[in-house]
């Protein structure tokens, strides 16, 4: 996830995690070069971006921004809940009405699967300890849910298809939980206010303990040798990074890992837009609008309470989107014999355990 290079010199192979966290070192838990530098050290940045990012309690990178990868759904639909598993979540569905769909667009076995893996797959491979838990009741749910839906759709599915309908599932309460990127607090607005139409809960996908939602780079991530016998100069790039000068800047895309810079974006959100008119220097405000079922609507900023909650939602999200193109792979491959009806759910999870235990202890 996101683009990484390295600054003052790489050593060891970069597929070699275990020579990635030996050579790589750039601040630990407490802050090591932060804490020597006179500027950032009195900085406070978002704990939970670099605790995602860690290994073994240690801090590898440089992460200038990101955004964060979850499921909203509307309150007065699954109420004040914060996150469910699949066990949950199917109980929760028996609930309602028949009509009512998981998700507002169509999905395919495979599309599911992908979701599970993005969002999940971090509560199944544990990093740090390398433990694997794909024969666990949830991740068979999980295979059983993914089965509910169709291998694909036939063409003339599309043929008649109400595109209208869709784009008002949301509002009309016909679907639950809305994928969801926060890349920006202001552009939530036509997310939150527009698609959904009210108060909104931030539910994450059904997970194996709650809410799987995710945090991923939105910009080159920086990575320094402690090798490299041009560490200060290389330290002294990258630091421009984590600086208030570009974490509050237009350059910045995302979500800035700089507590003061994040609350100013907040801010930003619970006024009326504008533009300035270089003509006359001042301010041109405008209201945010949005289009659906051939209607413009007109959007309220956040109140500072919406703008609070997304806040605190965000800080609260301590792990990354998960992607590894192989254990992925094994998933996908081994999925297939239970859709085909030759396995059962929880024989194919554990074939599938094996094979990622197997290929983990390889590579760790």
């Amino acid at each position: 996830n996101g683009s990484y290079f390295m600054i003052g010199g790489c050593v060891g192979k970069w597929t070699d995690r275990k020579l990635f966290v030996d050579n790589f070192k750039i601040y630990n838990a407490n802050g090591e070069l932060i804490a020597k530098d006179a500027e950032l050290s009195k900085v406070e940045y978002l704990d939970n971006v670099f605790k995602a990012f860690s290994v073994n309690d240690k801090l590898y990178t440089v992460i200038p921004s990101f955004s964060v990868q979850t499921m909203t759904a509307r309150k007065d639909v699954v109420g004040d809940r914060t996150g469910w598993t699949m066990t949950e979540f199917a109980e929760f569905m028996k609930t309602q009405p028949k009509d009512v769909k998981a998700f507002g667009h169509d999905m395919v076995r495979d599309s599911i699967l992908s979701y599970v893996m993005q969002y999940c797959g971090s509560d199944f491979v544990d990093v740090n300890t390398g433990n694997c838990n794909f024969d666990s009741p949830e991740f068979v749910a999980m295979l059983e849910f993914a089965n509910s839906y169709p291998a694909e759709f036939d063409p003339s599915y599309w043929e008649d298809y109400d595109w209208m309908a869709m784009q008002g599932m949301y509002r009309d309460k016909k679907a639950v939980m809305m994928s969801t990127y926060i890349y920006s607090i202001q552009e939530m607005v036509y997310t939150l206010k527009g698609n959904l139409g009210d108060e909104a809960a931030f539910v994450g996908f059904p997970g194996l303990s709650g809410n799987s939602s995710g945090i991923a780079p939105t910009d080159s991530t920086m990575v320094l040798s402690a090798k490299s016998k041009n560490l200060d100069g290389a330290w002294e790039f990258a630091r421009y990074y984590l600086t208030e000068e570009y974490q509050t800047s237009e350059q910045l895309w995302g979500l800035p890992v700089m507590k003061k810079a994040l609350l100013e974006q907040a801010k930003k959100s619970t006024e009326r837009p504008y533009w300035f008119n270089e003509e006359t220097g001042e301010k041109e405000y405008y209201d945010h609008t949005y289009w659906i079922n051939e209607e413009e609507i007109i959007l309220d900023p956040f109140s500072q309470k919406e703008a609070d909650d997304i806040c605190n939602f965000i800080c609260s999200v301590d792990k990354r989107s998960y992607f590894n193109e192989n254990i992925i792979n094994i998933v996908m491959e081994e999925a297939g014999s239970y859709f085909a009806g030759s396995k059962s759910a929880k024989d194919v999870a554990q074939v599938i355990q094996s094979r990622v235990q197997i290929y983990v202890d390889e590579n760790r």
